[in-house]
């Protein structure tokens, strides 16, 4: 515990810019900067009272047990109270409480600085947030355009409110700021392009700073090579106040979101602090956009991979579920028919138990060479699961598919030197017409099979 009761300390609290208190029940030392805040004329003003006379009833009681706290030795992270001064103004502060010897006697020190900027902020900010308008956003943003969906929704907001006349949403590519969307004099504008071979204007000198900019007059704007280059078609007649919110990605402006009202100095302070949120939740909007279309890039990615099967390199079950129903639709409609095999590796089990399952995936992946290069464009070959496979055969009859078949179990005859034993295969022939659904051919083709398999 330290001794502050020196000239030299007391002198250091004078000068210091964040006010200062020394109690103990009564208050023994205020500084100058403390007196200035709470509007006291001086020291002998204060000198004695007890300093919970300043502080609100409702925290009198946090007041009394910090205090009982600091004097037995604990430790408090800062606080924020609210108080008042001496003409009874509120006033919100910041306090680090901790516990000094002052005239050899154990007493509080107070550092105490001004919140009311701060508290008034976050009361404005809480306001905003509770505005039908952000709780719209979370709708919007669910919905493909997003960003134009919100600018629309601003605009209606904005002027319905008399918040804001016009609006308008850019973004940057390279040395070109285009007009995503905005609202100026009745009428959207999209797409419009600002090249910065023109001469730079208001959205170029916030691009170029990566600074919110507001003119209480957009007409007045020139600030070095910058002038105001055009603003619609309004009249220069009437003042135009004017709000700019650069939105960045590190350190480069990438988006520009701007508030037009008719007025000089037509906004308040309240309305930068919505502007600044409605700025950030189009930020979201976009960064939800491109978020959006790299799952869709990844969804089609990964569907081409869900087509094809690593092993064998014919098309997955996964790609025939999807295709088989949009095919169906078409034998519907044209009154075609087709015939649908399922196919069985003979004896894979042992195959994999005898030679391993390395010379299993060797045998399946022969086996998918072997009906890729024995089917036409037009036909189709599934790898249906494990060593099940599944062809189509579209306006072919199943006699001439059983001959196909019997030409690819000639050729996986062929392999036996390969492997040093023989590869056959067990397979059911059936129909899909208008008549026959996939699903009753599949269960057929699928009987079939078996019986093939069960009387080798």
């Amino acid at each position: 515990m330290q001794e502050v009761n020196t000239k030299e300390f007391i002198s250091f609290f004078d000068s210091l810019n964040v006010g200062v208190l020394i109690h103990k029940e009564k208050i023994l030392y205020a500084n100058d900067y403390l007196l200035k805040l709470y509007n006291v004329e001086s020291f002998e003003d204060v000198r004695n009272k007890d300093p919970i006379d300043f502080v609100f009833d409702e925290y009198k009681e946090a007041f009394q047990i910090n205090s009982k706290a600091i004097m037995e030795g604990k430790s408090l992270p800062p606080i924020i109270e609210k108080t008042h001064d001496s003409q009874g103004n509120d006033l919100w502060v910041e306090m680090v409480l901790s516990n000094v010897l002052f005239n050899g006697e154990k007493a509080i020190l107070v550092f105490i600085k001004s919140v009311n900027e701060r508290v008034q902020r976050e009361e404005k900010l809480s306001q905003v947030y509770k505005l039908e308008l952000i709780k719209d956003f979370s709708v919007l943003l669910k919905k493909k355009n997003s960003l134009k969906e919100i600018g629309k929704r601003t605009y209606e907001y904005c002027h319905e409110n008399e918040i804001a006349d016009y609006l308008y949403i850019a973004s940057v590519k390279e040395d070109n700021i285009f007009i995503e969307w905005s609202h100026l004099e009745y009428a959207e504008i999209l797409h419009q392009e600002l090249p910065r071979s023109q001469k730079k204007g208001i959205l170029w000198y916030i691009v170029d700073t990566g600074k919110e900019l507001y003119l209480p007059n957009a007409f007045d704007f020139e600030i070095g090579d910058y002038k105001l280059v055009h603003l619609s078609s309004l009249s220069r007649e009437i003042p135009v106040s004017y709000f700019g919110v650069p939105i960045k990605e590190g350190e480069r402006v990438r988006m520009v979101v701007s508030f037009l009202k008719k007025g000089y100095g037509a906004f308040s302070e309240i309305d930068f602090t919505f502007f600044k949120v409605v700025a950030a939740q189009i930020e979201v909007a976009t960064q939800f956009n491109v978020i959006t279309k790299e799952l869709e890039r990844e969804r089609e990615k990964f569907r081409e991979l869900a087509m094809e099967d690593a092993l064998t390199g014919v098309y997955t079950r996964h790609f025939f579920n999807e295709w088989i129903q949009n095919y169906y639709e078409i034998i519907r409609r044209k009154n075609e028919y087709a015939s649908i095999v399922m196919i069985d590796v003979d004896h894979f089990k042992k195959i994999n138990d005898n030679y391993g399952h390395l010379v299993g995936d060797k045998v399946l992946r022969a086996v998918g060479n072997v009906l890729k290069s024995s089917t036409r464009r037009m036909d189709l070959v599934v790898r249906y699961g494990g060593d099940e496979f599944l062809m189509v055969f579209p306006q072919t009859t199943q006699k001439r598919v059983d001959e196909i078949l019997k030409r690819i179990q000639s050729k996986l005859s062929s392999l036996k030197k390969e492997f040093g034993f023989e590869i056959s295969l067990s397979y059911g022939i059936a129909y899909i017409s208008p008549e026959k659904d996939y699903k009753q051919a599949l269960q057929s083709a699928d009987e079939k099979m078996y019986e093939m398999k069960n009387s080798k």
